[in-house]
């Protein structure tokens, strides 16, 4: 068996009405012909605009199901966080990252994906002049910058 992910597929290839239909056929034959080249193949495609997706790419046989992940909520937040906090901990040692108040820092970030929380404590390890702080992380989180969109869609 194969697994093929293409990531954000509406970018993959052109949709129909465009100038690059002869792109969008060649993308659409290599989907039908692949378990006939390769034997079983599971394809995964991830969007985070369903709608965006051309529709022939969605037309049955191509696609069996859609499954919506939703953003992580306060208590799923918090749990990334602590990940995160606990993984900077462990590769920087106990020095660089003080006591952090994951769930402040979780009640400031509503509406953020796992990779925008991610992201934020990315970036206060990175301008951080010392240990990273509760302060530097909400700092990080209300400056924005992080992408607090809505919710990706895996289809």
């Amino acid at each position: 068996p194969t697994l093929v992910v293409i990531e954000h597929v509406e970018g993959a290839g052109p949709t129909r009405g465009t100038d690059a239909p002869l792109a969008l056929a060649q993308f659409l034959t290599a989907l039908d012909l692949a378990d006939d080249a390769l034997g079983p193949v599971v394809t995964v495609f991830t969007t985070g605009e369903v709608a965006a997706v051309d529709a022939s790419v969605r037309a049955g046989g191509r696609l069996h199901s859609v499954v919506e992940l939703p953003l992580p909520d306060l208590r799923a937040r918090r749990a990334i966080l602590d990940a995160l906090v606990d993984a900077a901990t462990t590769a920087l040692g106990p020095d660089a990252v003080d006591d952090i108040d994951v769930a402040a820092l979780a009640r400031a970030t509503e509406g953020a994906t796992g990779a925008d929380l991610h992201h934020i404590v990315r970036l206060a390890l990175v301008g951080a002049d010392g240990p990273i702080t509760t302060a530097s992380l909400l700092a990080r989180a209300r400056a924005g910058g992080w992408s607090g969109g809505d919710p990706g869609l895996y289809l």
